[in-house]
C-alpha cells in the first residue's frame, strides 16, 4: 500500500536555480528552527490560514505549530481514531542511544502532534539504527534497501499494534528513509497509514510554500522474502 505523504512547508533543495523568493527564505528558516539550528532574522509561517511570526525569540514555538497543523491534518484523515506516532530514527539513534531519542527532532515533532492531538494518541519510538549511520543532508545513504537493512526494533512496553501508525520526521527528500520505516513496521504486523514532516525537499519551484499538497510514495519491498524485523 503507497504511504501517504503530508508536510508542511517546501524546504528548498540546493540543487534548484530559479530566483529565491520570500517565501523560500521563511520555510527554510522554519526548518532551521524545527532542527533548532541558527538562523539570521524572521520569517513568517503560514500554519491554518494564520501567519506566525518567527524570529529567536519565538523559535522555540515552530515545532508547536508543526503539532497543531498535524493533528489537524489526523484528525481529517482518521477522525476520531487512537493512533501511534513513530519517531523515524535520527542518524545517530542505535540501542545505545535510545536513551536520547527524546533530544531528536523527529521525536519533539511527534510529542509536539501528541499535545495537539484531540483523539488518544501514543508516541513509540521503536525504531533505531544498527548503528551509527551518516546523515543523508551530509552524505549519507537515502537508499531504501541499504536503510531497511540497518533498521531495527527496539521493543517497549504496552505497546499499541492494532492502532494505526503514523511516522514523524523532520525532512523528506527521496522518501527512502520513510519508505524503509513503513516497510519494516509493516512487516511486523502493523498498520503504518501516512507520513508527516515538517519539510518536504523540493526542485522544482511549488505554488506555495507552506501546508503542501500530500504526495504517495510507493511500497518498498525487501530484496529477498523476510521474516519479521529483528
Amino acid at each position: 500500500m503507497p504511504l501517504r505523504v503530508a508536510a508542511l512547508a517546501a524546504y528548498r533543495s540546493s540543487l534548484r536555480t530559479d530566483p529565491w523568493t520570500q517565501g523560500d527564505y521563511d520555510a527554510v528558516k522554519f526548518i532551521k528552527a524545527i532542527k533548532r539550528e541558527p538562523f539570521e532574522g524572521f520569517a513568517t509561517v503560514l500554519v491554518h490560514d494564520q501567519h506566525r511570526h518567527l524570529d529567536e525569540t519565538t523559535a522555540l514555538q515552530a515545532t508547536g505549530w508543526f503539532g497543531e497543523w498535524a493533528a489537524a491534518w489526523l484528525r481529517r484523515q482518521l477522525g476520531p481514531t487512537d493512533y501511534v506516532l513513530v519517531p523515524v530514527p535520527s542518524s545517530r539513534t542505535t540501542p545505545n542511544t535510545m536513551h536520547l531519542v527524546r533530544k531528536t527532532a523527529p521525536y519533539r515533532l511527534a510529542a509536539a502532534t501528541h499535545r495537539h492531538s484531540s483523539a488518544r494518541s501514543y508516541i513509540q519510538d521503536i525504531l533505531c539504527w544498527d548503528e551509527p549511520m551518516d546523515s543523508a543532508r551530509k552524505g549519507g545513504t537515502r537508499d531504501c534497501e541499504q536503510l531497511f537493512a540497518h533498521l531495527r526494533y527496539f521493543p517497549k512496553r504496552y505497546e499499541k499494534h492494532a492502532l494505526p501508525h503514523v511516522l514523524v520526521d523532520d525532512v523528506v527528500t527521496t522518501g527512502g528513509h520513510l519508505r524503509a520505516a513503513a516497510c519494516f513496521l509493516r512487516l511486523t504486523g502493523r498498520n503504518v497509514v501516512a507520513g508527516l514532516c515538517a519539510g518536504r525537499t523540493t526542485i522544482e519551484r511549488p505554488n506555495g510554500v507552506f501546508d503542501l499538497p500530500e504526495e504517495e510514495l510507493p511500497d518498498f519491498e525487501p530484496p529477498q522474502p523476510s521474516g519479521p524485523p529483528r
